[in-house]
């Protein structure tokens, strides 16, 4: 396969993908480079990108698709973690934790138990 049949959009998220030179595209603030092999010849590599993509950079991908994925995995993976964090924040403004008890949180008079 060709470098140029690589960038033909194959599902939707490839919609931002920005090709800024040959063999070099940005997609979601993230760095990837072509670096084919004699094995793969459409292999990628993910050069840069935001601190919160750490675990993604400096990997290879068989091909640009695969590589999209990745980036699309990762940053779900990145809005579920900060999910997390703001429901414990919120539950915490309302008086409640994770070490309580039950006993504890129906004697809170801020939670409404028949809601």
């Amino acid at each position: 396969m060709k470098m140029t049949q690589i960038i033909k959009p194959k599902h939707n998220s490839m919609n931002g993908l920005k090709e800024m030179e040959v063999g070099v595209w940005k997609y979601k603030n993230v760095k990837i480079l072509y670096q084919p092999s004699e094995k793969y010849p459409d292999m990628v590599y993910i050069e840069k990108g935001p601190a919160k993509m750490k675990s993604i950079i400096d990997r290879r991908y068989i091909n640009l698709d695969k590589a999209i994925i990745a980036v699309d995995v990762q940053g779900a993976e990145n809005l579920i973690r900060g999910g997390k964090r703001e429901a414990i924040r919120e539950l915490e403004e309302l008086g409640l934790s994770s070490s309580m008890s039950p006993e504890e949180v129906a004697e809170n008079p801020q939670v409404d138990l028949l809601g």
